[in-house]
């Protein structure tokens, strides 16, 4: 599924995503701040304190991305983004993660 526009635009501005994977029968939910747009079909999230996560993706790979924010009129906007997630250890996406970590949230 491609990402428009409109979505990106607000991951890329509300960097705090929810990951949600599932194994062994449960549902496994944490907040991640080492986050990136990549393109319309890509989302990166640093692998940070995510052994569950990780354990969880190495088995069925499912995964979904949430996050929300407030917006002027006092309302929230929030968007879930439900896809196939891998694990990289080398590569161009590799460093990209790697370069996520040394930022400083908010």
């Amino acid at each position: 599924m491609k990402l428009n526009a409109k979505v990106q635009n607000f991951l890329k501005a509300n960097k705090v995503w929810n990951i949600a994977t599932f194994g062994d029968g449960k549902a496994h939910v944490v907040p991640c701040y080492h986050t990136a747009v990549v393109d319309d079909e890509t989302l990166l999230v640093s692998a940070v304190f995510l052994k569950t996560s990780l354990k969880n993706i190495a088995e069925n790979g499912q995964v979904a991305v949430s996050a929300f924010a407030p917006t002027p009129n006092g309302m929230f906007e929030g968007y879930q983004v439900i896809g196939t997630a891998r694990y990289v250890e080398e590569g161009g996406l590799f460093d990209l993660g790697k370069s996520l970590v040394g930022q400083k949230p908010l």
